[in-house]
């Protein structure tokens, strides 16, 4: 017999199924180009003023 967690499945696991995928993203930013690296920094920085200033 086999007791499992239904929780997990509705509600943990696609939390750290996303929480993976982020964090696969930023290894791929983390192995690129120091510009592209950038590049990112910079788009995300306009993009934070922009919200901001709505």
């Amino acid at each position: 017999m086999t007791v499992e967690d239904h929780f997990w499945h509705l509600l943990y696991r696609p939390i750290a199924d996303a929480a993976a995928r982020v964090a696969r993203l930023v290894g791929l930013l983390q192995q690129g180009r120091i510009a592209v690296y950038l590049l990112f920094s910079f788009v995300t920085l306009i993009a934070l003023l922009l919200v901001v200033r709505q």
